[in-house]
């Protein structure tokens, strides 16, 4: 019986003799690069190839396989791995609040007010202390269209005494309107047909005059039955029975107008009723007019 052993061994002298490696485990397609011993003790990381430990005795009779390569692709070095970036927490911006302005309470416009000898017509003038506001006198619209003009009508002084004296009127209301100043502007008219201007302030021009409590009251008793608007005239036929201060206006074509300019300017009291007869002075009582009352050198 053939002895293989001894058969595989004298075949494989041979071939080291020639210098020809076979690997004899694997094909060597199929096997590709392995590591194996040589002969003198040695390792070689070629086998599988020829020439193998060919320069180190050949191939050991036992090869020892190592790990096994892929012979078209050298090993992959092993990159260090890429550190993750560790991405930064982004500061969340608490949106600021935009402040809305606080909006400044708006206060009642002031109305326009009246212009041309202003201060009198309101009570604000340095005149107005000569009044004696607890004393009035009964007159008629024929007496005050009869006065005599002044000469000079002085733009922030009064006329004693038809300025400086509260003047009680009963007559005939026919006529009413709300001025652009701001003033109810009413036309009174007598028996005869004579008529008069009477003006009820108002109260938001009064501030610090001395009959802004009488302006006031005058206007709510006149609105408690009127409703004057801007524009033409609203015709009414009521008795009434009105007290104001008198003054002087200039003469610019006023609807009911005195031919003397004058006026019962502020109102300072309105009603509907008849109130029980007051003392009248006769025309040949009344004093006659004097020079613009002097004050703090103004005229």
């Amino acid at each position: 019986m053939i002895n293989l052993l001894a058969v595989r061994n004298t075949l494989k002298v041979c071939l080291v003799s020639f210098g020809l490696t076979f690997a004899l485990a694997l094909p060597i397609a199929a096997q590709g690069t392995y590591r194996c011993q040589c002969n003198d003790g040695t390792y070689s990381n070629s086998c599988g190839h020829q020439g193998a430990c060919s320069g180190h005795g050949g191939i050991a009779n036992t090869p020892t396989p190592g790990p096994i390569y892929p012979t078209s692709t050298p090993a992959p070095t092993a990159r260090p791995a890429t550190p993750t970036a560790i991405a930064t927490p982004t500061a969340t911006r608490t949106p600021t609040a935009t402040s809305t302005p606080s909006r400044t309470p708006t206060s009642t416009p002031v109305p326009n007010c009246p212009d041309e000898r202003g201060t009198v017509k309101l009570g604000t003038d340095a005149d107005a202390g000569l009044i004696n506001l607890t004393s009035s006198t009964s007159i008629t619209i024929e007496t005050m269209r009869a006065w005599p003009a002044p000469s000079i009508v002085p733009p922030r002084n009064r006329i004693s005494p038809y300025e400086t004296t509260i003047w009680v009127l009963d007559a005939t209301l026919v006529k009413y309107k709300l001025e652009d100043d701001s003033d109810y502007h009413l036309v009174l008219t007598d028996a005869h047909g004579n008529t008069i201007i009477a003006e009820i302030a108002s109260p938001a021009c009064a501030s610090g005059s001395r009959f802004a409590a009488g302006i006031a009251n005058a206007r709510a008793q006149f609105n408690a039955s009127f409703s004057p608007t801007v524009g033409g005239f609203q015709s009414a036929n009521v008795p009434v029975r009105i007290s104001g201060v008198g003054m002087f206006d200039f003469l610019h074509g006023q609807t009911g107008v005195a031919p003397n300019g004058i006026e019962l300017h502020p109102v300072i009291d309105f009603s509907y009723d008849t109130l029980a007869p007051v003392e009248r002075l006769p025309v040949d009582r009344l004093p006659t007019p004097h020079q613009p009352h002097t004050v703090a050198g103004h005229q």
